[in-house]
């Protein structure tokens, strides 16, 4: 887990320190109900219409009232994407919307599954998440990403600088 965080720090430094010389790159909190996880997000704009984003969080699933005491212990996701920014025909110039597609890999530590109710295809390491969000002023952000493979959501709630 410690080399986890390092190399997410690691990877976020480097992309805050090139960022430096272009506007409107975002910093997110990210929460995931699902697993009560939490985490960052970063979007690193490329231009006007497009952007890159890299996630990481760190959750626990409980299946207390399911699964008879189920659970899985260290759920660690990070996620990779692109992202495009939709260009807005209002009255509203400093807000924008934008959509997202990337990849996500997950890493499980323990599994207790007494009841053998968890669908072991939701357990693979890859899949694909779809996201949306909008700008609600020049800093305030927020996006919603949801990954239909293992029915998981990601709120990110971000400041733009």
């Amino acid at each position: 887990m410690k080399k986890f965080i390092l190399i997410i720090a690691l990877i976020l430094t480097s992309l805050l320190c090139t960022a430096q010389t272009f506007k409107h790159n975002t910093i997110y909190v990210a929460f995931q109900p699902v697993d009560l996880g939490y985490g960052l997000r970063y979007d690193y704009r490329l231009n006007k219409h497009t952007g890159l984003y890299g996630s990481a969080t760190h959750g626990n699933y409980y299946f207390e009232n399911y699964f008879d005491g189920g659970y899985i212990k260290n759920h660690n996701k990070l996620s990779i994407g692109a992202i495009h920014y939709l260009p807005l025909e209002n009255n509203y110039p400093k807000s924008e919307s934008f959509i997202s597609l990337g990849i996500n890999y997950h890493k499980y530590g323990n599994i207790s599954d007494t009841s053998n109710m968890i669908n072991h295809k939701a357990l693979k390491p890859v899949s694909i998440d779809l996201g949306v969000g909008v700008a609600f002023n020049e800093k305030f952000t927020l996006a919603l990403r949801f990954d239909f493979i293992k029915n998981e959501s990601t709120l990110d709630l971000g400041w733009k600088f």
